[in-house]
């Protein structure tokens, strides 16, 4: 699939009341608004699968930050919305 899009980026980095504190957040959000531009199917077992189609939208959003247990550089999570059917899967005979 590819999609023409843009998107916002908001950076909370709010600090903290001790200023040798790391600030307490510095978490981003992100929102995409995506138009499908084109999408190929796939066979996956006897099944067709289509992700989306030309033309139609949808939205997605993650939200990150450091981690704070100092394990990884960072974390994010997210979740994509649409009111177009997002994937149409068919049966081959």
């Amino acid at each position: 699939m590819t999609t023409k899009w843009r998107h916002q980026v908001i950076f909370g980095a709010n600090p903290s009341p001790n200023a040798t504190d790391p600030p307490r957040t510095n978490l981003f959000f992100v929102t995409w608004w995506h138009t499908i531009t084109s999408s190929t199917s796939f066979t996956l077992g006897n099944e067709t699968v289509s992700l989306g189609q030309a033309n139609h939208t949808f939205r997605q959003n993650l939200v990150g930050g450091v981690d704070f247990a100092g394990k990884v550089n960072g974390k994010f999570a997210g979740h994509t919305t649409s009111f177009d059917p997002a994937v149409r899967v068919s049966k081959k005979d």
